[in-house]
């Protein structure tokens, strides 16, 4: 199966509406679950904690949203240090995708702070009964070395977990 790395549309999600930033990272699995399970763990807020590292709360406002984590979901997420990131739902459709952005006020101080963010989820479907997750983040930094080394080792933790959780391995991006 060949994976497109520099996707910027995913259905009726257009990454350009939201961001302009390039993929700075990319991050993939093979595993072993339907992307309907898997996505019942990705798109689970509440339980992220499970599967990131570092991350101890969830709170999530769904006011905004038509369903419960939903588009337009706000969620906040503290961490093991104490600091919080405020992470806005702007895309939503279940079980093939997801996406967010962390507003620009609160990114991560200098050296690792980035503009312009958006993770984007992806669930397909490998044809055996399995999933191919894919984990983009776009960003725009002064640093982005820094933010990319930082950012991929809380990625390779959390596909780890997610291996673990549904069997499977993490899948090289360049084949």
């Amino acid at each position: 199966m060949t994976i497109a790395t520099e996707v910027r549309t995913f259905g009726g999600f257009h990454v350009d509406n939201q961001s302009n930033a390039p993929l700075q990272l990319l991050k993939l699995a093979r595993l072993t679950a339907e992307p309907e399970q898997v996505f019942a763990v990705i798109g689970d807020h509440a339980g992220m904690s499970s599967w990131i590292p570092g991350l101890t709360k969830i709170d999530v406002d769904s006011r905004g949203a038509a369903e419960r984590g939903g588009e337009g979901a706000v969620r906040v997420c503290e961490f093991a240090d104490g600091s919080r990131l405020r992470e806005e739902i702007v895309g939503w459709d279940p079980p093939r995708m997801y996406a967010f952005h962390i507003p620009d006020a609160f990114a991560f101080p200098e050296p690792s702070s980035f503009r312009r963010h958006l993770t984007v989820f992806t669930c397909e479907s490998d044809g055996t009964g399995g999933t191919i997750l894919g984990w983009r983040q776009y960003f725009e930094s002064a640093a982005p070395e820094a933010v990319r080394a930082f950012m991929a080792q809380i990625m390779d933790a959390a596909i780890g977990n997610l291996v673990a959780r549904f069997g499977g391995r993490a899948v090289d991006p360049a084949g």
